[in-house]
């Protein structure tokens, strides 16, 4: 028998061969592995994979579909930033720390840096001024310190920003504002809050950390005496419309978190005034502001947590309405302690309002005066610390009576700080 012919027998195999390779194609394409990272080919992106449900038609243009991806939000940042409360001196206070010809306030700081030492940023509010020595040390209700004090801030405790919108900024003149700033420039400790042009007051302070920008606005509620009559920029004085402005400005200008530094409120008043609540809760409101870090008191006052709506969205705010005396020499009751809090950030880029505080740990502070020892007078201590020293007898200069005052600021700070889940003590552990 002949064999078929080779011809006929390719014609009628050859559709069923395409078919095959036509469905093979396809299944490759279909179950090929998804695009992990964007890749680049040759000048063009590659767009990482989507989910059917993140792709759909936008709108119509010239006949054709035009597709928007949606693509997943950046991942939230977290910043751990330090705050403490007023540093100011009174004079016993520069006197203990003048020893051999020269100011060393080293010592006063160096029981808490590790409290401190470590955040991400920190930050403080400065009740005095560096005016020098030619305009004559001295406290209230005139204050000026020695500069060395701002030289320890930066080499013992690594403070960051340093807060002068406060009603002591015009104690030695807007020249001694001036002097302050050469020394906090010269010891590498940033200010906000006064300033020495117009083009600087209108420029919103801005800090790049971990890859997110962080805005300070700092304001007072006022000075003692009045602002220069030919400097009116040199310091910002509080009001709705002007910190309103200031936030937008910082927006504006790519701030991805935006932290108000007030000074405000009753001072020796352990609780907020309803002027302070309602501010707070106003510029939460109506502003980026997510994080107010208050001061003037010279006590502690609260922290409280609003829900509020901003924007039609909700948000949460975070106010700590002062967190007393960091240094000096108030020795009654409350005015001899502060609290260093540390205060987890969560920030997502892009969107200041959506700033969320995850916890704020706090650390409870006294400045002991040590009559027992003239060598460490006024040092700053923690509560803890000096509780565990006096029991294990290992800090002989904390006195009884000091030890139960520590006992009762112990007690009292938890019952007025811990009244939110997002707040707890510190220990001598953390």
């Amino acid at each position: 028998m002949q064999p078929k012919n080779r011809k006929s027998y390719w014609f009628l195999t050859l559709p069923f061969l395409c078919v095959c390779i036509l469905t093979l194609l396809f299944v490759c394409i279909k179950n090929r592995p998804p695009v992990d990272d964007v890749q680049e080919q040759e000048g063009s992106v590659l767009l990482p994979a989507m989910q059917e449900e993140e792709v759909f038609p936008a709108w119509q243009a010239d006949g054709e579909t035009s597709v928007v991806y949606n693509m997943p939000p950046d991942k939230p940042v977290y910043i751990d930033l330090c705050a403490l409360g007023d540093v100011m001196a009174h004079n016993g206070t520069y006197e203990a720390a003048y020893r051999n010809g020269a100011y060393d306030f080293d010592y006063m700081f160096a029981d808490v840096a590790r409290y401190i030492v470590g955040a991400d940023y920190c930050v403080a509010n400065l009740e005095t001024v560096f005016a020098g020595a030619e305009r004559v040390f001295s406290n209230y209700p005139n204050f000026n310190t020695p500069e060395q004090m701002g030289q320890s801030l930066g080499k013992v405790l690594g403070l960051d920003l340093l807060s002068m919108a406060n009603n002591h900024v015009f104690d030695r003149g807007y020249s001694g504002m001036q002097t302050t700033m050469d020394f906090l420039d010269e010891y590498g400790i940033a200010y906000t809050g006064a300033y020495t042009s117009q083009q600087a007051y209108d420029t919103p302070f801005l800090v790049e950390i971990n890859g997110v920008k962080l805005a300070f606005i700092s304001s007072t509620y006022g000075v003692n005496g009045a602002v220069p009559r030919d400097h009116p920029y040199a310091v910002r004085i509080t009001s709705k419309e002007t910190l309103a402005a200031c936030a937008q400005a910082a927006v504006d200008a790519g701030a991805d978190c935006v932290i108000a530094l007030l000074h405000w409120g009753n001072e020796y008043q352990p609780y907020a005034s309803q002027q302070q609540r309602e501010l707070a809760q106003w510029l939460f409101e109506n502003t980026a502001i997510s994080l107010i870090i208050g001061n003037h008191a010279h006590v502690v006052q609260p922290i409280e947590v609003f829900d509020v709506q901003y924007q039609d969205q909700p948000k949460q705010g975070v106010v700590l309405y002062a967190l007393g005396n960091f240094t000096g020499e108030q020795l009654k009751e409350y005015r001899d302690s502060g609290i260093i809090a540390r205060i987890g950030l969560e920030i997502t880029p892009g969107n200041p309002a959506q700033t969320k505080v995850n916890n704020i740990v706090y650390t409870p502070t006294f400045i002991d005066p040590n009559p027992k020892a003239s060598g460490k007078r006024y040092r700053v201590i923690s509560v803890y610390d000096a509780i565990a020293g006096y029991e294990s007898g290992t800090d002989s200069l904390i006195s009884a009576k000091e030890y139960d005052r520590m006992l009762h600021y112990r007690s009292y700070y938890a019952e007025l700080l811990e009244t939110h889940a997002l707040v707890r003590a510190s220990t001598t552990t953390d």
